[in-house]
């Protein structure tokens, strides 16, 4: 018997759901959200776990062999040729990707690696004329590997032009001329993603892309998140990166790592009652920057909001800004202290924070019924004063 295929359409869809791919939100433990109020929560609070949605088989990444690295503008190499003294000496890839030595035309060796470059220079040499014996020995090490500029797009918090690998004090040593060999762990694509701020939390993981003179190389970021020792690609001048988004906050990304950023700044304001400014309230620097993974609660304890008398404190509340960095749309979300820490677990109730955010505490009903009686006191008694002093009641007193 032939089934339904509306029944198989659910079935995959409910597949789907239990996998975790389906439209992202948070429950809160009272039931305070659902599915559809998604849009309404910050982004911090519409999480999905990562592990949970496998990469497409048609978009799976590549395994490219870029981790060697290869040559860029402004490398330095150390030449040395056997029954060659004047071709020796130091020598540093153009601007254009060629290298220049003396007697020969411009090689160009962007992008390759040492060893490509050293059998490109011996072949110039015979096809020159300058080297007879094509079997003679030639050594070429590297001196420096040169600091690159590499475009960062996607889902990044800084994206845009970024220069890794600076070694500007390296370059001023006396001894320049002289060494030999070289190690940049800074010309990595990792230390890329560090200088445009890190991953966001919407990254797309498997689907990171290099390009490189036009060609696209997908990057499975993954085992480098987690350590599992998998290589990552040597990035040369003019490189760029894309990271694509997800869409949703994903918790594993919510930590300091080698691809996310250590920490970031908010900013706190707690002008509340027992704590009458923000000196009083020992908000310094130290407090307004919280590692990765900082939820609202973290940001509530840095500014004394948590706390204090309980019958007075325990009904205060808390104002949230957020950016999405998605849509870049400026949110404001109204939080109980109370139900933040009850249900500190439950990001519908105590979200993720994001660099830059703003967080704002506010006083308890009770404490701003004491503050009105106070101010109504303050007015009062000096008509009171002002009237017994005109009807002379003080001299009878």
């Amino acid at each position: 018997m032939a089934r339904n295929p509306s029944f198989r359409l659910v079935i995959g869809a409910l597949l789907l759901s239990l996998a975790g791919c389906a439209v992202p939100y948070s429950a809160s433990s009272e039931g305070k959200y659902h599915r559809a109020d998604v849009d309404r929560l910050p982004f911090g609070a519409q999480t999905k776990p990562l592990m949970f949605c496998p990469v497409d088989p048609a978009i799976a990444p590549s395994t490219p062999h870029l981790d060697s690295p290869r040559l860029s503008p402004g490398d330095r190499m150390f030449l040395t040729l056997e029954d060659g003294e004047e071709f020796a000496g130091s020598y540093a890839v153009g601007t254009d990707g060629r290298l220049r030595i003396p007697y020969l035309p411009a090689i160009a060796v962007r992008g390759l690696l040492i060893e490509e470059a050293r059998d490109l220079i011996t072949e110039t040499l015979v096809t020159e004329d300058m080297l007879t014996d094509a079997g003679a020995r030639i050594g070429l090490v590297p001196q420096l590997w040169a600091a690159v500029q590499v475009n960062v797009s996607g889902a990044v918090f800084s994206p845009g032009v970024v220069v890794i690998n600076d070694r500007t004090h390296v370059e001023t040593r006396p001894d320049m001329k002289t060494r030999s060999g070289d190690f940049a762990p800074d010309r990595y694509f990792a230390a890329a993603l560090r200088a445009a701020g890190g991953l966001r939390p919407d990254a797309a993981l498997a689907r990171a892309t290099l390009i490189r003179d036009g060609r696209e190389s997908t990057i499975d970021l993954r085992p480098m998140l987690d350590g599992s020792g998998a290589s990552q690609p040597a990035l040369l001048q003019g490189d760029r990166i894309a990271i694509p988004s997800v869409g949703y906050f994903q918790e594993q990304l919510a930590r300091p790592s080698s691809l996310t950023p250590p920490g970031f700044r908010i900013y706190l304001s707690n002008l509340s009652i027992p704590s009458p400014s923000n000196a009083q309230s020992s908000i310094a620097g130290e407090a307004t920057r919280l590692p990765t993974g900082s939820r609202l609660s973290h940001a509530l304890a840095s500014a004394n909001c948590i706390g204090g008398t309980q019958t007075t404190n325990a009904h205060r509340s808390a104002l949230l800004v957020t950016k999405n960095p998605i849509t870049s749309e400026v949110t404001s979300h109204v939080y109980r202290v109370y139900e933040v820490t009850r249900y500190a677990d439950d990001p519908a109730n105590n979200p993720y924070l994001l660099p830059e955010d703003a967080v704002a505490c506010f006083d308890s009903s009770v404490s701003v019924v004491r503050d009105l009686a106070r101010g109504a006191l303050d007015v009062l008694l000096p008509i009171e004063v002002l009237r017994r002093i005109q009807s002379g009641g003080f001299l009878y007193d």
